[in-house]
């Protein structure tokens, strides 16, 4: 978990650039989830870039100057262990996706890491479409999927040491904030930083590894592994993985100072009851007390509770689902639940089995809003 260091508070008056990175779950499971969620891209870009979060024709938050939209996968592979199908050495590596490896018809074969709309200068709509060509990433990324270390790793700056990450080089164990995604992520030098929104999109829970001998597909008959079912080892070596701490400290250090300025929403597996328009409309974001008691009830259900599906004898056990949809089938999400817990009234956390997906983007654009209201 990195440190803090003694920086003095920013004084923040306005924001005038929002910098958005969509992390997105591009294992097997999300064709559906993806293709759904994917015609709400177009409709978030226009809703920053305006400040009209829900079309009306009246702004809901001062409009930025300038918005950026990023895409990056939660494929890290697996570092270190071989013979893993779709899951080479380093994955996608918290690298912005490139236009070439969208899956969408009508894309363009070449566009920029991240597209930005300028106000007075470019054409939200065309930017509407490019960013939804850069998050239609396809599901052919590996099954153990690890987006927080991945948006981590895709923001962390390089020089700073506080972080490190695993790789097969030097180079590789640093982040790429500074460095292959410069320009993404404007800490803002000397100026006021950029609103860094961070929107997670999972179907299944966070695997960050810290430990990645977890991964080995054929271990030793002695060794523990060997008696667990694959599909399972995220869940039944929780030991392994990265504690949760070190993503919500991390991410929010990224605007060291002015730590509001990073905002944290996860459309992943919870139940959809607990999170829609009914559930939330009564709790007050900004209350501690209201907070704690919404995460409390979210993740003592029991249906977030993570528990084996023994008679999956096809894939050697699995877990009970915690929702399913005509689009989705999701499992209990409870480490990305629990960092969205930790960013206190800039986490939100919404139901990827949602079946209106409208509702699910116009609950994230309005946590957005209030925080562009209220900067400081």
């Amino acid at each position: 978990m990195p440190s803090a260091r003694n920086v003095a508070p920013l004084e923040i008056e306005a924001i005038d650039k929002i910098d958005v990175l969509f992390v997105i779950d591009g294992s097997g499971s999300m064709r559906e989830e993806q293709r759904a969620l994917g015609e709400q891209f177009p409709r978030m870009a226009r809703a920053l870039a305006s400040g009209d979060v829900d079309a009306d024709g009246t702004v809901d938050f001062p409009p930025p100057g300038d918005v950026q939209f990023g895409v990056i996968s939660s494929d890290m592979g697996v570092s270190g262990i071989q013979g893993i199908v779709q899951c080479e050495v380093g994955g996608d590596d918290g690298l912005l996706m490139p236009a070439s490896r969208s899956r969408a018809a009508g894309c363009p074969a070449e566009l920029p890491a991240f597209v930005r709309h300028h106000a007075g200068e470019s054409d939200v709509d065309q930017v509407a479409r490019d960013f939804a060509c850069l998050a239609t990433i396809g599901t052919d990324g590996c099954g153990f999927e690890q987006p927080l270390e991945a948006a981590l790793k895709a923001l962390w700056p390089a020089a700073d040491g506080r972080v490190t990450f695993h790789g097969t080089t030097e180079a590789s164990t640093h982040g790429h904030g500074d460095a292959a995604n410069a320009g993404f992520s404007r800490a803002g030098a000397g100026t006021v930083p950029s609103l860094l929104v961070i929107v997670m999109i999972a179907d299944e829970d966070d695997c960050s590894a810290a430990d990645t001998s977890l991964f080995i597909p054929n271990p030793l008959p002695d060794d523990p592994l060997a008696m667990q079912a694959f599909n399972l080892r995220c869940f039944l070596n929780p030991d392994n993985l990265y504690p949760v701490a070190r993503h919500q400290r991390g991410l929010r250090l990224l605007r060291e100072g002015a730590e509001q300025l990073v905002m944290f929403a996860a459309i992943t597996g919870v139940p959809p009851d607990r999170v829609d328009r009914a559930a939330t409309s009564g709790v007050d974001y900004a209350d501690a007390e209201a907070r704690a008691e919404f995460y409390r009830e979210l993740l003592d259900d029991p249906r977030m509770q993570e528990r084996v599906e023994e008679d999956n004898a096809a894939q050697g056990g699995n877990l009970l689902p915690v929702c399913e949809s005509a689009d989705a089938r999701a499992y209990p999400a409870r480490r990305i639940v629990q960092v969205a817990q930790g960013f206190g009234e800039n986490g939100a956390v919404q139901s990827i089995c949602q079946q209106d997906f409208a509702n699910t983007m116009t609950f994230v654009l309005q946590r957005i809003a209030h925080r562009m209201r209220n900067p400081d």
